[in-house]
């Protein structure tokens, strides 16, 4: 008898010596896969510059939790002699679902959403290029300012 006792207490120290070593290897898996995740306090909504030019921004605007709207800002230029915005300048809806963002300009007469590649980085947009037609798949990056 005095042998079972002594192997059920082996067990129990052996059953908690395992579960220490699985709480330490869950705890070191979960700290090192969410190195490269989203920070939640930086979040989308605010003021964006790209970071080449800095002449660029993108200010993302969340009136309640079903709109959401992006707006282009690129300054201005001189066409036909007047001062325009320059193209591709404005408010665009979007969604965005994984590594895309769905992107449809207010200006435009259509009602269909375009895919562009994009990915938040804690204070790091990479989208690719959706206003510029000359640059064609560029991939940009825009940096929170507030």
């Amino acid at each position: 008898m005095a042998y079972v006792g002594t192997e059920t207490n082996y067990e129990t120290r052996l059953n908690a010596i395992i579960m220490k070593n699985v709480l330490l290897l869950s705890s070191i898996i979960l700290v090192s896969c969410c190195g490269n995740k989203l920070n939640p306090a930086i979040t989308l909504e605010g003021n964006w510059v790209e970071t080449s030019t800095k002449t660029d921004t993108l200010e993302f605007v969340f009136f309640d939790s079903n709109e959401t709207t992006m707006l282009l800002k690129r300054g201005t230029e001189l066409r036909d002699g007047h001062i325009l915005p320059k193209p591709g300048s404005g408010p665009y809806d979007y969604k965005i679902v994984g590594d895309e963002i769905s992107l449809r300009w207010f200006a435009s007469s259509l009602s269909t959403f375009n895919n562009y590649y994009f990915k938040q980085t804690n204070d790091l947009i990479e989208i690719e290029d959706f206003y510029d037609a000359n640059l064609g798949s560029t991939i940009l990056i825009f940096k929170k300012l507030d």
